[in-house]
């Protein structure tokens, strides 16, 4: 799904239908992520440990998602917006296809 809203903007979509449902389904995919982040995140850590790794979750995303908006903001300002799509959604492939290859190793739980 963001892929798709990656490639939307990138190639200019403009179709008012398209650019809703894309944004529509890219709201409910937040909606499921942040819902299996934060239930993964307290069974994995457990009762004693809980605060801590709901502290550390807090802080690997907030910085992943300030190096994130940095890069992709200079790849917008100082290349192009549709260079800044295509790396963010070349990013979300390559993390999409980590977490695969993690899994089928037995290294994801």
């Amino acid at each position: 799904m963001a892929a798709g809203t990656a490639v939307a903007f990138a190639a200019s979509i403009t179709s008012v239908v398209w650019l809703a449902a894309l944004f529509i389904g890219s709201g409910l995919l937040a909606a499921f992520q942040d819902t299996l982040e934060a239930v993964s995140t307290a069974e994995l850590a457990g009762p004693g440990a809980r605060a801590t790794a709901f502290g550390v979750l807090g802080t690997v995303n907030g910085v992943g998602d300030l190096v994130a908006s940095a890069g992709l903001g200079l790849l917008w300002s100082a290349l192009s917006p549709a260079i800044a799509f295509a790396a963010a959604a070349a990013a979300m492939m390559g993390g999409a296809g980590l977490i695969a290859a993690l899994a089928t190793r037995g290294g994801a739980r």
